[in-house]
């Protein structure tokens, strides 16, 4: 895809293909024209492991960079609206509200991190367990080791 055959889009995403992290935009300043599929932007993609994945939601208000044509492309990604406003609003905080009941912060300046789920958290190390669920934590190890500091 070149420079002089490219063209910024926004749109909204009405389709995914969440296996091949690729989604369908209607861009409606085009009367409702919906694109082909168009992959969509990692942070990390690497053959040597490093991966992550996001895929943006149906609704979704994102920018896209395509052809000329619109059969070729990337989302770069979601853009926040009067509608869809941010989990946070300090520049030093990192922060997401996931459907599903997940929500983070972390404030980059005090270095403190605060998660909330609906749900149980695993943390696994090794053959080590640690299970954080409504009302209980349970640890499974060979070895649990207490040490006063």
């Amino acid at each position: 895809m070149s420079q002089q055959s490219s063209a910024f889009k926004r749109g909204e995403v009405r389709e995914l293909d969440p296996e091949n992290a690729r989604a369908k935009v209607e861009f409606l300043d085009e009367d409702g024209a919906s694109s082909f599929w168009l992959s969509v932007n990692s942070s990390l993609a690497s053959g040597s492991g490093s991966r992550t994945y996001a895929m943006p939601e149906i609704g979704s208000q994102v920018h896209c960079l395509v052809d000329w044509r619109g059969e070729d492309g990337v989302i770069l990604g979601a853009s926040y609206s009067k509608k869809d406003r941010p989990p946070a609003n300090k520049a030093t905080d990192m922060a997401g509200k996931l459907g599903g009941g997940l929500e983070y912060l972390y404030d980059k300046t005090a270095g403190t991190f605060w998660l909330k789920t609906t749900g149980p958290i695993t943390l696994q190390c090794g053959t080590s367990t640690l299970e954080i669920q409504p009302g209980q934590i349970v640890l499974k190890a060979a070895v649990i080791q207490m040490i006063k500091g």
